[in-house]
């Protein structure tokens, strides 16, 4: 019997790495494939998108969300 292993959970909150907002999203599935590859189906609203694991965090990135990380500012 295969064991597969997530780094998120289902009702997990999750950020996306890019996003300037720092939307929150809600883990609603959790796909398995081959190569140790997880991709997350997460909603927000009334959307919802397909990310792979290195495109989301845990965690809220108040810089970008504060825009004090834009690299518009550095021009």
């Amino acid at each position: 019997m295969a064991t597969f292993i997530s780094k998120y959970n289902f009702g997990d909150i999750l950020y996306l790495r890019t996003d300037p907002d720092q939307r929150q999203w809600m883990v609603c599935e959790i796909e398995f494939r081959p190569g140790d590859v997880v991709v997350y189906s997460i909603s927000s609203g009334t959307d919802s998108i397909d990310v792979y694991e290195f495109e989301v965090t845990d965690e809220v990135d108040i810089s970008k969300k504060l825009g004090l990380n834009d690299d518009k500012q550095k021009q």
